[in-house]
């Protein structure tokens, strides 16, 4: 009776995790829903909202109360609470707290044209909020008033386009860079957290000016990281030329290396698409701009439109620098250069300023992708000269190794592997009279299965009319919100709401030209989206059915086996028992496992005839059973019946094992350290061994429970180990 009962169980389980062997995550990121949160927060005046440019939101507890805030400079910096939007305070740029808050538009000081950074920069336990807003750096405490030494003016008349933070001598305390649009070599600044500028700088400094090229910072393209191992970060700065400053704290500028590039320094390196011509430039230390006639000697990469991170892409332990800009023939430099570009590109570099290369594992930078799209809009003040490629690196598969993401000119965001494999997403909107663009990415794993998600907004702008400004920005379609799985297919397109009602003057197009913040801002376990949006000031949209763990599985959040569950449903040995369940403790029976291990052998063609009684043709089972039985592999079987639905033991999951890999001697182990190894079975102790000594069977609490019947949580652990053993 008992073993019928338990024949029913099997049968009924079966019926029910027969779908669990599908190849797809059990809560697909499409299931994930988008739904406005709140559309208007923190608004500086009822008749309109000051424009965002390029500065993203950023997320974060700034006061230690608990709750996130929001933190969006403009024309104002505006803290709001992050769950309801509501306003906390608001500062007129140039301002403080000390000073009310004065809606008009003379009140301020200026516009911010890039992101603001909030990070405890004196280390006093509280973050402080750094934006620049012109050729302003205002630094505030969390609660909105100056720092002692800020707020401070550079004496140039033009806008700072870039920030970076960072702790460069390893002192506890920060030092903030920022580079400005200024046309000239001394272009990057440095001060400490206390408003005092580094000596030796601006850089290029008079006396740097004949070792390196600059001409202004004109995207947010200033990265800090560490290139050359030593511990402590350094300053990349991709210059409006061809070529990247690297500096130290000193201001001092880094040496590229020798034997390729001879005695030149990062800066003096001009950035050619043929990397021999590069080099060979760089050994003999000049070049000639115009009148070339091979075109290895013309197309460079020019970096006026620059984004640049520094990471470890492959995970060795070394940074490597991404950097971004547009591709263009040397014979055709001119003020609006973009005009004559090729297409917006990415290169990689190596901390010495080869390119990178990492031949184990097959992935060669040495030739710069240069077969992209060209700019939608041709104007000599276009669209295309405010879009700014930001690079964005994340390992969206999983695999260990990281892809590069970036926005172009042409309306499309691209992404590269390492082996230079290019996909693509065209933003739909575009139109033989409207371009649409994408601004810069955030990638989040947003349904727990491992893989990363694609999320970013969008801006549109007129390809008829000849400015770029509010006028041809006002196209009557507003930008979206997407999201993208990690092969760039699209999951979700949300249209952004209109300018908010009231608004003064004519109708404005809605959009984003900066990355979203992507957190769970209210506690439910979901994600939130929040965008920093140029007509209808900060914007926040919940993900339904997003989590923030790194599971799908409810039930697997703090379960022993939960990584092993994840890697074992990303590979597509099986699934979950439901929408967001995977049942860790429910049992495994010889048709799953059978077709699990066929799925792993690649699902190969069945040559043989159907033996088994009790096996039906064209069953979910039928083809994993037969091929099976052909290897050899299934435990305990006569001729003529696979009994699928019995349920499969530790011993039996070992055996499989063993057979799967062709009943090997080695590596295998002695079980005598187990206080149960007489309970195994003479047909199953060289396979038990094998598994002990290969690490796949660990035991629990010194015993191997060799009769029990497998877990699913146990067997994805088993294969997993299995899998990476072989």
């Amino acid at each position: 009776m008992k073993k019928a009962l338990s024949r029913l169980t099997a049968g009924l389980m079966a019926g029910v995790l027969c779908i669990s062997l599908c190849p797809s995550p059990a809560k697909a990121a499409s299931s994930v829903s988008v739904k406005a949160k709140y559309l208007y927060s923190g608004a500086a005046h009822a008749k309109y909202t000051n424009l965002a440019y390029y500065a993203e939101p950023v997320v974060a507890d700034i006061n230690k109360d608990g709750r996130d805030e929001v933190v969006s400079v403009s024309f104002a910096i505006t803290v709001t609470d992050a769950q309801s939007g509501k306003t906390l305070w608001q500062v007129d740029s140039g301002k403080d707290r000390s000073t009310p808050y004065n809606s008009e538009p003379s009140a301020h000081y200026s516009g911010a044209w890039c992101s603001p950074v909030v990070k405890d920069i004196d280390g006093d336990g509280y973050v402080e909020i750094i934006s620049t807003h012109k050729n302003l750096i205002s630094v505030l405490d969390h609660n909105g008033y100056f720092k002692k030494g800020w707020p401070k003016y550079l004496e140039v008349d033009s806008f700072i386009r870039s920030l970076a933070v960072d702790d460069f001598d390893g002192d506890g305390t920060c030092e903030i860079v920022v580079g400005a649009g200024v046309n000239s070599e001394a272009s990057v600044w440095v001060y400490d957290c206390y408003g005092v500028l580094f000596p030796h700088w601006p850089q290029l400094s008079p006396d740097q000016q004949d070792q390196a090229e600059s001409y202004g910072i004109f995207a947010n393209g200033i990265s800090t990281g560490d290139i050359d191992g030593d511990g402590l970060p350094e300053i990349i700065a991709p210059t409006d030329n061809r070529c990247i400053q690297a500096f130290e704290l000193d201001g001092s500028l880094i040496m590229a290396d020798a034997e390729t590039f001879g005695d030149s320094p990062w800066g003096s390196v001009r950035t050619y698409i043929d990397y021999d011509h590069e080099k060979t430039v760089a050994q003999r230390g000049w070049d000639t701009d115009q009148g070339k006639v091979d075109m290895k000697e013309r197309l460079c990469m020019e970096f006026g439109h620059a984004g640049s991170v520094i990471d470890d892409l492959d995970g060795d332990g070394k940074n490597e620098v991404v950097v971004t800009g547009i591709v263009m023939d040397t014979n055709s430099i001119s003020n609006a250069f973009w005009l004559d570009s090729l297409c917006m590109s990415v290169a990689v570099f190596n901390g010495d300023r080869t390119r990178y290369q990492n031949t184990e594992k097959g992935f060669d930078w040495t030739t710069i992708p240069v077969n992209l799209g060209s700019r939608i809009k041709d104007c000599q003040n276009s669209g295309s000269s405010f879009v700014l490629p930001e690079p964005v690196t994340a390992d969206l598969d999983g695999d260990g190794n990281k892809e590069i993401l970036f926005n172009s000119f042409d309306g499309k965001l691209y992404c590269f592997s390492l082996d230079q494999t290019m996909k693509s997403f065209t933003l739909p909107a575009t139109t033989s009279t409207i371009a649409e663009y994408a601004a810069q990415p955030v990638c989040v794993d947003i349904n727990g299965d491992g893989k990363k998600e694609i999320i970013f907004g969008s801006w549109t702008d007129s390809i008829t009319n000849p400015n770029h400004d509010t006028t041809s920005e006002n196209t009557g379609v507003n930008g979206s919100l997407y999201i993208l799985d990690s092969d760039l297919k699209l999951i979700s397109r949300t249209q952004l709401p209109a300018e908010y009602p009231g608004y003064l003057g004519a109708y404005q197009t809605n959009g984003v030209k900066a990355a979203p913040a992507v957190k769970d801002v209210d506690g439910d376990g979901e994600y939130e989206v929040i965008l920093n949006t140029s007509y209808r000031s900060v914007c926040a949209y919940d993900l339904m059915g997003s989590t923030i763990y790194d599971t799908p599985f409810t039930d697997m959040r703090w379960h022993w086996a939960k990584d092993y569950v994840n890697t074992c449903v990303n590979r597509g040995y099986f699934n979950g028992t439901g929408n967001n369940t995977f049942t860790p403790g429910g049992t495994m029976t010889r048709a799953m496992l059978a077709t699990v291990l066929y799925r792993m052998a690649g699902s190969p063609q069945v040559t043989i005839d159907n033996p088994f009684t009790d096996v039906p043709a064209g069953q979910w089972y039928t083809n994993g059973a037969i091929w099976c039985y052909e290897k050899g592999i299934l435990a305990n079987m006569d001729s003529t019946s696979l009994d699928p639905n019995a349920l499969v033991t530790r011993q039996e999951l070992a055996y499989m094992l063993h057979q799967y890999s062709g009943a090997p001697e080695e590596p295998s182990s002695a079980l005598t350290d187990f206080s149960d190894s007489t309970s195994v079975s003479d047909w199953a102790q060289d396979a038990m061994e094998y598994c002990v000594g290969l690490g796949v069977l660990q035991g629990s609490e010194g015993k191997l429970n060799p009769l029990n019947s497998v877990t699913r949580a146990e067997a994805a652990t088993m294969l997993v180990r299995f899998a990476d053993a072989q």
